[in-house]
């Protein structure tokens, strides 16, 4: 069933979702800070295989002037969370490989949804 599936999911793994994206949020600051000597101002995101929302929940706590965002998830008792914890968000219900083309983001997010696709490089190239 997959409302329990969301309501399992969101009581045991979004904590630490949501925490791991946090933390790679940080890192990514961290890193463009290191190398430009400038701050990164992202406008758009793309989150491909979205699930609650996490990752935008993360990203917006870093970028807040974010004011696109767009999130790609299958599960529709996933993406129903998602769409009350990131009502801003534009949720799409596709798998990020085998959606459509996509428009440009300054930013293009898999948090642990690569592993799903059989290969990466063409769900890369196509969010690009």
């Amino acid at each position: 069933d997959g409302e329990l599936l969301a309501a399992t999911y969101l009581a045991v793994r979004f904590p630490a979702t949501l925490a791991a994206n946090q933390a790679v949020a940080r890192q990514v600051q961290q890193a463009l800070w290191q190398r430009s000597g400038a701050e990164f101002h992202p406008e758009s995101l793309l989150d491909l295989g979205a699930g609650t929302g996490a990752a935008l929940l993360a990203a917006t706590g870093a970028w807040p002037e974010l004011s696109l965002l767009t999130a790609l998830e299958p599960l529709g008792a996933l993406s129903e969370i998602g769409r009350q914890l990131v009502p801003q968000a534009m949720w799409r219900s596709a798998r990020f490989d085998s959606a459509e083309p996509l428009a440009p983001h300054d930013v293009v997010w898999a948090s642990y949804s690569l592993g799903e696709a059989s290969s990466w490089q063409p769900v890369l190239a196509k969010a690009w």
